[in-house]
């Protein structure tokens, strides 16, 4: 049984798919690495976590 502390990693093709509307956004910051302006996260991590969502709503979590 999952501890429901735990986060939940999505698969990876989600987790491209929310990159991918990253690499398209003005917020991006390209220095070391990708790093969102708005909320000061690492992208390819914040975007790996099924409860992770863009703070300007680019891509968000979805319950399924």
């Amino acid at each position: 049984m999952a501890n429901s502390n735990q986060p939940v990693v999505i698969r990876i093709t989600d987790r491209t798919s929310r990159v991918a509307i990253c690499k398209e956004c003005p917020r991006l910051m390209r220095l070391a690495g990708m790093l969102c302006a708005e909320c000061k996260c690492f992208v390819l991590a914040k975007a790996s976590f099924e409860a992770a969502d863009c703070p300007l709503n680019k891509w968000s979590y979805t319950q399924q």
